[in-house]
Order: structure tokens, then sequence, then C-alpha cells
């Protein structure tokens, strides 16, 4: 009985050490990869975000265009902004779900440095990298898919060194999960190529809808006259801003033309700082899932920062989109 019972730890310490050196003795701090976590995932979610409400500008540019169209007789859109527009916005479409995978799965990576839940983390890490091939193939690029590894995050039974064997784990799935944010990065920069291809004559054309349906009297600058009288405590006079228009409507029309004119710009150019940032994010996330992998300590302060100024540059587009480029219906 004693030589089974033997025989049964040594089989057990041979299937610990053979799983140890599968899977290899980590110094990973649990705690900085929670910590990563939670981080990747707020970051992941402002993408998404962001991500969601430029694709419905873009959206509605084309719309506009159409009705630009139509008032003046131009031929526009072409059939060539039109493919060229729709490409970059199914690929915002697949990189908002691409981040949704990925918000997704820092959520059960963090689950995976908290307790061992290697399954959920090994699932999330599937639709990840689905996600990515998917916003790859949009953008005619190869994603360098990974044979993954996953398998291993679902291995190692009950009995084996259980702290030892969850921080493999954690380390391993640090690995593959930045491997796919470097996939990602390269992927959004091939997208910003296609948009910049597109960008001035998007600059051109997202405020010359608004400015025919004011001029088309289908339009009434109200709001932009009234945003300039608030801060000093005048009171705006509907009844003596209509006369006035009429009067000088010459003059009105110029200044209304630059103030969208200026406000497309603003709102283009702050998209721009956006995505500068998510990529600046991106590569922050890569080095601190290096320095996790290495048993060095993490630099989550300065991560923090980053995605809190993501945070706020995303809020200030969306404030931006509301006001551009933009009249109010006529009453």
């Amino acid at each position: 009985m004693t030589m089974v019972l033997y025989r049964r730890f040594f089989a057990i310490l041979v299937l610990s050490v053979v799983a140890l050196l599968a899977i290899g003795c980590s110094s990973v701090s649990k705690d900085d990869a929670s910590t990563l976590a939670t981080n990747g995932a707020n970051f992941a979610s402002t993408t998404v975000a962001g991500t969601l409400s430029t694709q419905a500008e873009l959206q509605r540019y084309i719309e506009g265009r159409y009705i630009v169209g139509a008032l003046t007789g131009e031929n526009t859109p072409t059939q060539n902004e039109v493919v060229n527009i729709n490409r970059i916005i199914t690929a915002r479409a697949c990189r908002a779900h691409l981040f949704q995978a990925l918000t997704a799965t820092y959520q059960s990576f963090g689950n995976l440095a908290a307790y061992d839940t290697s399954g959920q983390v090994g699932k999330s890490m599937t639709g990840l990298i689905d996600a990515t091939n998917a916003y790859a193939k949009v953008l005619g690029a190869d994603a360098n898919p990974i044979s993954s590894g996953i398998e291993s995050l679902v291995s190692a039974t009950a009995e084996q060194i259980a702290d030892q064997i969850q921080k493999g784990k954690v380390k391993r799935a640090s690995e593959i999960l930045r491997s796919q944010l470097q996939n990602i990065r390269n992927l959004m920069a091939k997208e910003q190529d296609f948009w910049l291809l597109a960008q001035d004559g998007v600059i051109h054309g997202s405020g010359k809808v608004a400015i025919e349906l004011w001029k088309h009297n289908v339009a009434d600058p109200s709001s932009i006259l009234q945003d300039q009288l608030g801060q000093f405590g005048l009171t705006y006079d509907t009844a003596g801003a209509k006369a006035a228009v009429a009067t000088s409507r010459p003059a009105f029309e110029k200044a209304i033309d630059n103030i969208i004119a200026s406000r497309v710009q603003y709102q283009v150019d702050l998209q721009a700082v956006v995505f500068i940032q998510m990529l600046q994010t991106l590569d922050g996330l890569i080095a601190e899932h290096t320095k996790l992998e290495a048993g060095k300590p993490v630099d989550l302060a300065t991560l923090t920062a980053n995605v809190d100024a993501l945070i706020a540059f995303v809020n200030e587009v969306d404030a931006a989109i509301a006001k551009t480029p933009t009249t109010s219906a006529k009453n």
C-alpha cells in the first residue's frame, strides 16, 4: 500500500515538473497583470466609442454629398469617392468590433491574473484573433496569425504547483496578447494610409452640405450666432437676427462659410490627435506587457495617463462632432 502511494506521489511530482518546464517558472507579478488588464480594457472600450462616432460621421458625410450634388448639380459624390469612404467605414466598423473583442480579452486576462480562468481567456483570445483577421481582410493586409499555443492556457491539473502554473499561464497569455496588439497597431497604421488618401476631400466636402442647406433656406444659423453671445451676457434677439441676416445676406454667408470650414478643420485635426494617441497607447501596452513577461516593474502611472488622455480626446471629438458642421433646422 505504501509503495502504491509513493508511486502515485512520484507520478504527480513528475507531472508537475513537466508542466512547469512546459510553461516555465515565472516571476510575473499577478498584481501588475491585473492592473495592466484594467488599463487595457479601459483603453479598448474607449477606442470602441471613438471609432463608432467617427464611423457614423463618415456615413453622414456620404449622405451629405448626395444632397450637395442634388442642390448644386455637381457630380458628387464620385464613384471612386464612395468606394474609398465605404472602405474606411467598413474598416472602422471592423476596428470597433476588434476592440470590443480586445476589451473582453483584457477582462478575461485580468480574471486569469486574479484566479485561474484559462478556458475563459483562451476563448476570448480566439475571438480577438478572429476579429483581427477580419480587420486585416478589409484592409487587404496580413494579420500574421499565431498558431498560438493558446492550448497551453487550458492545460495543467489541480495537483500541480498552483501559483507558478498560474503565473506561467499569465505570462503566456501576455505574450499572445502582446503579439496581437502589435498586429492591431500595424493594421491601424494601414487604415490611416487609406484615410490620408481621402482626408482632403472630406475636409473640403464635410461642411458643404450645411452651407448649401443654409443657402437654400433649409437651415437657420441661429445656433452659430448664439454661440458668440453667451459669454458676454447679451441676449439673442431672434427677430432682429433674422432681419439682419436678410439685410446683409452675402456678408453673413461668407462668415458662416468660414466658421463651418474652421469647425470641420478642427474636428479633422482632433481626430488625427486621437488616432495618434491610440497608437501611442498601443505602443505603451506592448512595452508594459514586455516588462511584465520579463518580471520587471510595470509603469502603470504612464499607461494610466495615456488612457486618461485618450478618453479626454475622444470626449472632445464627440463634442466637436456635435457642433460640426451644423446649422439648426429652419423653423
